[in-house]
């Protein structure tokens, strides 16, 4: 049994890469991975809880995004821990209103600002891109409604911040959110939430939708 869940995991990491080169085919880009953040200089006292860099595949995101039936164009998608933007080029293809991104390694976040613009040379695009270098902790979330992408970017403590200071800008302004979580290794945190409920969960993402206020 062991040896079969390494195989599968083995197929599952490959299947990955493999969707991942295509979008970087597709658009010119580079958001290879994984990288780990001791290679990378990061100026946050939150780096002790950061997560490595791995780009997410669009097969995980597109099947996160198809889960719950939303109209895209009224949401903006924020990705916390962007990296290279590889999520938001998988989201740009989708009408989402807006596409902000927040990652705090400089590196990870000028390598993105190269892609989103390869990005939009190569589409032609006029969708709104806000890439921002920062910490999610600080990060005010918009206005709008939002589908908001995790892939395991912090460890739990940073998670219980970002959670909570969602919950603070839904109270102040009550308005749908969804939550998309690829390998939701504390998925507690969202479910412990009580603004939130779980429209599906499996061991490899969940997705999670804000209550109606």
């Amino acid at each position: 049994m062991e040896s079969l869940v390494l195989v599968r995991g083995y197929i599952g990491h490959r299947r990955d890469r493999h969707f991942g080169a295509r979008v970087d085919r597709k658009y010119g880009c580079d958001t290879r991975g994984p990288i780990p953040l001791e290679r990378l200089e990061i100026d946050s006292p939150n780096v002790e809880d950061g997560v490595h860099y791995e780009a997410v595949s669009d097969v995980y995101l597109r099947r996160m995004i198809r889960t719950r039936t939303i109209s895209p164009e009224k949401y903006v998608f924020v990705d916390l821990g962007s990296g290279k933007g590889r999520a938001l080029l998988i989201a740009a293809e989708y009408p989402f209103k807006a596409f902000v991104g927040v990652e705090f390694s400089p590196e990870l976040h000028e390598i993105a600002q190269r892609n989103i613009e390869r990005f939009e040379a190569h589409t032609r695009s006029k969708q709104q891109f806000d890439l921002r270098l920062g910490d999610a902790v600080t990060f005010e979330f918009p206005l709008e409604p939002i589908a908001l992408h995790l892939y395991n970017p912090f460890g739990e403590r940073v998670l219980r911040e970002v959670v909570g200071r969602l919950e603070a800008s839904l109270r102040e302004l009550p308005r749908p959110v969804v939550v998309y979580y690829r390998h939701p290794v504390h998925r507690r945190v969202l479910d412990q939430a009580p603004f939130l409920e779980v429209v599906k969960a499996t061991s490899r993402y969940a997705v999670y939708s804000g209550h109606e206020r």
